[in-house]
């Protein structure tokens, strides 16, 4: 999950240098259709109560489009589109980051994240939430 979004940001600096792969706004724009977004839609059912999954499935989208607005910016000639992919961008591609993170550290609560994200629960004196073990395996973080 988190290496590729990472990417994203090389993609589109070599998009805005000539030199990508045709990426297209209106596509890069919708969240849904990569894989992390159709994971989100597939695992609302199990996981939607958590607000850790609240959070990233907002920041998710706000990810998306901002991607969609560099590339929109830089179709209509636009200095600024550097700039967003600069500021905003990477400040959402490291907000996703940490939102992926802390989603599996709340959905694996057996994991060593679950560890820390328990012992920050209780120091916040919230009550530990369960998943139940089908609901992710590993690999499933690994994939995106």
């Amino acid at each position: 999950m988190i290496a590729s979004h990472l990417k994203w940001k090389l993609r589109l600096k070599q998009q805005l240098g000539g030199k990508g792969e045709g990426l297209h706004a209106t596509e890069v724009g919708h969240d849904a259709l990569c894989q992390l977004g159709r994971w989100l839609q597939s695992a609302q059912s199990k996981i939607g109560h958590l607000p850790e999954y609240v959070r990233l499935k907002d920041l998710h989208a706000r990810f998306h489009r901002c991607a969609a607005d560099v590339l929109r910016l830089h179709e209509q000639g636009s200095p600024r589109a550097e700039r967003v992919l600069e500021s905003d961008f990477t400040v959402l591609t490291q907000q996703t980051v940490a939102a992926i993170r802390a989603l599996r550290g709340a959905a694996q609560p057996d994991s060593d994240s679950g560890s820390a994200s328990r012992a920050r629960s209780r120091t916040a004196n919230r009550p530990l939430r369960t998943v139940p073990e089908a609901v992710l395996a590993d690999g499933d973080w690994q994939e995106f």
